[in-house]
């Protein structure tokens, strides 16, 4: 079946222009043609849509998403012990569906705990339910990265699904675990965390280097590659030497890190709505004051370090850590967080979660809307290169298109 998309204004992802007149055609997902309306002439037997001038942009990614985790407003041990461990599929589900209807058609989940991630992803690939695209990390943990704490049940599980591995020899094993389970990249951790506890240090870098290096080299050669959390800029320096290819959060980067990580090409996904965590008084009334601190510190250090890296040239992908800073799909917020606080134009964020997220996960068949990609497209009605708030608004996402096919329309999921 052959889809025509006509009479819309373009939102050129590559050269950040609005170009009016378009059309586009899709044939078995992909764009075969792209351009002024009048350079493709439908057919009795093509399904045409017309837009009635309305934006489109390319499907919009979040590049740093725990999509089996729901909210827990700080009382994660409170949270998981009341709650089966078969129900983060269903949390994920209902996660996914909430992106899909925002527009945004490409998720990567980068830790859930278990190993159905890869399930889900297969299971929206073929159709059997709706979804974003998803690209799903296998997570790679070490104890020492944090205190334990908390009842021992929580404990177990949790080292049960982190499935932590040391020396050079376990981390190359664990590799190839994840990548047999189905996992299409890797997550960890080169730092200690904001709220995981008070002797969990983000000054700290965790990993020997030849370990690190392993994980990196290993995850290659198998097709994969790494992700890793990391705040202080010990841990930046040593991911980004070792090879990760994103830096996630990269709160206290150096001029030294911002050299590094340019001289690779690699990518920084700052996630700037999480801290919104510990605005909520309810929250910080209960944290040690000592994370209290350390968290207000850790926030107001990456806006600062985050302005220079983007003026610098440093290569920004939107993500948002959600759920953490509060219920799923709050990607819009972070759209407006690049422009205020990172200091974007609303054009530059746009692309954050357009192009460059789609270079930054290695998806050359996403990002743009030409001949060759994936029709992922989502149709606005505004103009969020002049107003980038109104993409928080539910109403403004008119339709959107997964593969050529409309997936939602005025907020109706399958359509």
């Amino acid at each position: 079946m052959v889809i025509v998309y006509t009479n819309f204004t373009l939102f050129d992802a590559k050269s950040g222009n609005m170009v009016e007149n378009q059309s586009l055609v899709a044939e078995k997902g992909s764009i075969t043609y792209a351009g002024d309306t009048g350079g493709y002439t439908p057919t009795t037997e093509d399904v045409v849509h017309d837009l009635g001038g309305k934006t489109v942009l390319p499907g919009l990614m979040d590049l740093h998403v725990h999509i089996g985790s729901p909210f827990t407003g700080g009382h994660d041990e409170r949270h998981y012990l009341r709650t089966k461990s078969d129900q983060r599929h269903y949390y994920a589900l209902s996660h996914a569906y909430s992106y899909l209807k925002a527009g945004f058609t490409t998720i990567r989940d980068v830790g859930s705990g278990g190993k159905w991630a890869p399930a889900l992803r297969r299971s929206i690939d073929q159709g059997i339910i709706s979804g974003p695209r998803l690209q799903v990390a296998g997570w790679m943990g070490q104890w020492g990265d944090q205190e334990r704490m908390g009842p021992d049940e929580l404990l177990r599980g949790s080292r049960d699904s982190s499935e932590v591995m040391t020396g050079t020899e376990g981390v190359m094993h664990m590799v190839r675990d994840k990548k047999a389970d189905g996992f299409d990249m890797i997550k960890t951790a080169t730092t200690g965390g904001v709220l995981h506890g008070m002797e969990s240090k983000v000054e700290r870098s965790l990993w020997r280097s030849e370990e690190l290096e392993a994980m990196v080299d290993e995850a290659e050669r198998l097709g994969m590659y790494v992700a890793a959390h990391a705040h202080g800029d010990a841990g930046i320096q040593a991911a980004l030497r070792a090879g990760v290819r994103t830096i996630e959060h990269g709160s206290l980067m150096s001029e030294e890190s911002m050299k590094l990580i340019l001289e690779k090409g690699h990518y920084l996904v700052p996630t700037h709505s999480a801290p919104n965590l510990i605005k909520r008084p309810e929250v910080r009334k209960n944290l040690p004051p000592e994370v209290v601190e350390k968290g207000d510190y850790v926030t107001k250090m990456a806006i600062q370090q985050h302005r220079i890296a983007f003026e610098r040239g440093v290569k920004i992908a939107l993500g948002t850590d959600a759920p953490v800073g509060g219920q799923h799909c709050h990607s819009a917020e972070e759209l407006e967080l690049m422009v205020t606080q990172v200091g974007m134009t609303p054009t530059q964020a746009l692309q954050s979660a357009t192009v460059v997220a789609a270079e930054a996960i290695r998806r050359d068949d996403l990002g743009v809307l030409e001949v060759g990609r994936l029709a992922d497209l989502v149709v606005v009605n505004g103009d969020p290169t002049q107003d980038i708030t109104i993409m928080q608004d539910p109403a403004v996402i008119e339709m959107v298109v997964k593969g050529g096919q409309i997936v939602v329309k005025n907020g109706v999921l399958g359509v």
